[in-house]
């Protein structure tokens, strides 16, 4: 009985994981926006990113549908961490907390949003995406007329 008692007090003195405080001074110091801008020439050529050339089958409010069924996310927002997860070099390990990586993804989002909105793409054109797979559709980080 002595036993147990004792390798239960061992056990839960034992933790098996660190809590520490965020640091607030290291998270407002780092630029989300700054951070994607230093990255977005290697996003965009990144060659694991869905990339394709179609026909624009028509325009909606939020979305370009393609001849083959495919969509690309359009915006004014675009919801999810699809485009952040499909690029190998970007670890949550890179950041000090959840508030950062989250923020990067919403930047890459933006970005995304800009992206295709540079294209002013319309029905019976030719164009040539890269973007990250998602449950919605393609997340673009580059939309071109051709």
């Amino acid at each position: 009985m002595k036993a147990l008692v004792l390798a239960c007090c061992a056990f839960t003195s034992c933790v098996p994981w660190v809590v520490r405080p965020i640091d607030e001074r290291r998270s407002e110091t780092f630029d989300a926006a700054r951070y994607v801008d230093s990255i977005w020439p290697k996003v965009v050529s990144e060659p694991s990113l869905r990339r394709g050339e179609a026909r624009v089958a028509k325009v909606e409010v939020g979305r370009i549908v393609l001849d083959s069924g495919l969509v690309i996310l359009t915006g004014p927002i675009i919801y999810g961490t699809a485009l952040r997860d499909a690029l190998p070099f970007i670890e949550f390990s890179q950041f000090t907390n959840q508030m950062q990586y989250a923020r990067v993804s919403t930047i890459l989002n933006e970005r995304a949003v800009k992206a295709a909105a540079a294209a002013q793409v319309k029905p019976g054109e030719t164009v040539h995406y890269a973007g990250a797979a998602s449950s919605d559709g393609i997340v673009p980080v580059l939309l071109e007329r051709r």
